[in-house]
């Protein structure tokens, strides 16, 4: 941590004068250690600019280090004061902005917007130690997000823990993973944060399980079916919550059901795809390498069953190849039939008729 801050201001020095709209505004709000911070920075003020560390104000007031963070990010994300960091985070000045009451006299009281929670005067070792990694978390996230959180900024967090049940390092998680992709409106984060309430997130790992299923995974498998332009319905995506969650199905896995499905019926359908992958699901398959081998056995299968089908469909000796001549057939020779007609036909004709002209009987 750095040695020495310094610390400035654009208002005229020798005396220590504290607003009557600070008191009004953020007295009743926030905590005595807080308040102590804030007018012992102005009392250094009173000579001009003065360096000094955080390890010395924690020194004045016999407190920690982190403590003195929390007080300074909470006025910061107020907008009384503005750190400037370096490189690796280690703030190296704060301004105090003399602006600050006049402007939030301008937006309002404090009744009128939302501020961070705080704590009471008195505070039980949990309490603290909640506080400290609220002021810890604020930080990482302005890292995160390549700027400073605004109070609005600050409650949503707040909001998020508190109301949203999030802990702070999967909070910590949440903003990481929205940032890696470039998705940093709070509006956004803020969704993120509700569908990871919804399914009870309470862990990284839970979160990094609902992060990759809403990634990469999905992402993957829509890519494969041809639908990169919408996101799945609630129905798909309670297919593929079941094939990565319940199967624990690789996404290597997954992508050749789809191609085997759009090779089958040429529809992306994922209920003909949950088909197939519950099928290999109940044959315990779960890799390529085993697919690949039932494969195997199924074509070696197919001769037999294709040979026992063609003598199914044989038709027997002497009978007529279809199921409609199932009866004995008649057998005559009808050359012999037409002879012997003819014959008739001759004899009839050479004999002549009796007398009377009456018909021979």
């Amino acid at each position: 941590m750095s040695d020495s801050i310094l610390l400035t201001t654009a208002a005229p020095g020798g005396s220590t004068l504290i607003p009557n709209a600070f008191l009004d505004t953020y007295l009743p709000a926030a905590s005595g250690e807080f308040i102590k911070i804030y007018i012992y920075l102005l009392r250094m003020l009173q000579e001009g600019g003065h360096s000094l560390s955080i390890g010395s104000i924690a020194d004045t007031f016999h407190i920690t280090e982190g403590d003195v963070l929390r007080a300074l990010n909470y006025w910061q994300g107020l907008g009384v004061l503005e750190m400037s960091a370096d490189a690796g985070g280690v703030i190296t000045s704060i301004c105090l902005k003399p602006d600050t009451c006049s402007r939030i006299s301008d937006e309002g009281t404090a009744a009128d917007r939302p501020l961070p929670r705080e704590k009471s005067a008195l505070t039980s070792p949990a309490e603290e130690e909640d506080e400290q990694k609220a002021g810890q978390i604020c930080l990482v996230i302005e890292q995160y997000l390549g700027h400073t959180l605004s109070p609005m900024d600050v409650e949503k967090i707040a909001y998020f823990h508190d109301d949203l049940a999030l802990p702070y390092d999967v909070i910590d998680y949440l903003f990481e993973y929205c940032v890696s992709m470039d998705k940093k409106s709070m509006r956004y984060i803020e969704r993120v944060a509700l569908e990871w309430n919804s399914r009870h997130v309470t862990t990284v790992e839970q979160a990094r399980f609902e992060a990759t299923l809403h990634g990469s995974y999905c992402r993957t498998i829509m890519k494969e079916l041809g639908l990169t332009r919408r996101s799945p319905a609630p129905v798909e995506m309670q297919f593929i919550r079941k094939w990565m969650q319940d199967y624990q199905f690789s996404i290597e896995l997954v992508q050749e059901a789809c191609r085997r499905t759009i090779r089958a019926i040429h529809d992306p359908s994922f209920a003909y795809i949950d088909r197939i992958l519950t099928s290999w699901h109940k044959a315990g398959i779960h890799t390529l390498d085993q697919v690949k081998a039932a494969d195997e056995v199924h074509t070696a299968k197919s001769p037999a069953k294709t040979q026992e089908a063609a003598a199914r469909r044989q038709p027997r000796s002497g009978a007529a190849s279809n199921r409609f001549h199932n009866f004995s057939q008649r057998r005559q020779d009808y050359s012999a039939i037409q002879e012997k007609l003819l014959r008739k036909q001759s004899q009839a004709a050479a004999d002549p008729a009796p007398a009377g002209g009456e018909p021979r009987t």
